[in-house]
C-alpha cells in the first residue's frame, strides 16, 4: 500500500470515529495505537485533519472535533 493510500484510509477511519464519538480526545500516541501507525504517521493524519478544520488541538495536546463540526454534529 502506498503511503498516500495509508494516510487517506487512516484519515477516513479517524473522521468516522470522531463523528461517532464527538467528545473524543486523542493524543498523537493514542491515535498511533488506535490506527496501528507509528507516532509520526499518526501526527501527520491528525495535522491534516486539523488543517482541514475538522479537528482542533487542545492546550493539553489532544485533538478533538472542531467546535464548528461539533455544533453541526449536534443538530
Amino acid at each position: 500500500m502506498l503511503v498516500s493510500d495509508l494516510l487517506k484510509n487512516a484519515s477516513q477511519v479517524l473522521r468516522a470515529e470522531y463523528l461517532e464519538t464527538p467528545n473524543l480526545l486523542l493524543t498523537p500516541g493514542e491515535t498511533a495505537e488506535f490506527l496501528d501507525l507509528d507516532r509520526a504517521m499518526a501526527l501527520t493524519v491528525l495535522q491534516a485533519l486539523e488543517d482541514s478544520a475538522f479537528l482542533e488541538l487542545t492546550p493539553e495536546g489532544q485533538f478533538r472535533l472542531a467546535h464548528d463540526r461539533l455544533a453541526i454534529n449536534r443538530q
